[in-house]
């Protein structure tokens, strides 16, 4: 995922973040890594995934189970 922040490629990250999720990859720990990148890639490539990533937890009601605590950072 965080290859495709870098190159911008915003599709492709919300197929990896989809490909994560399904294998046990924590919304938190997500979060976590984009965090990490903003020093590195800069906010401006970090939101060009917002509304990819904003999307994938609405489809997958993660934003309606009890865990999620909201846009706590980023997700």
């Amino acid at each position: 995922m965080t290859v495709m922040v870098a190159l911008r490629q915003p599709h492709e990250f919300g197929l990896h973040m989809g490909f994560a999720l399904d294998h046990g990859m924590k919304l938190r720990e997500i979060e976590e890594a984009l965090i990490q990148m903003l020093p590195y890639v800069g906010f401006p490539a970090i939101s060009g995934v917002m509304p990819v990533a904003t999307k994938i937890i609405a489809e997958r009601g993660l934003d309606k189970t009890a865990g999620y605590a909201g846009h706590r950072g980023l997700l």
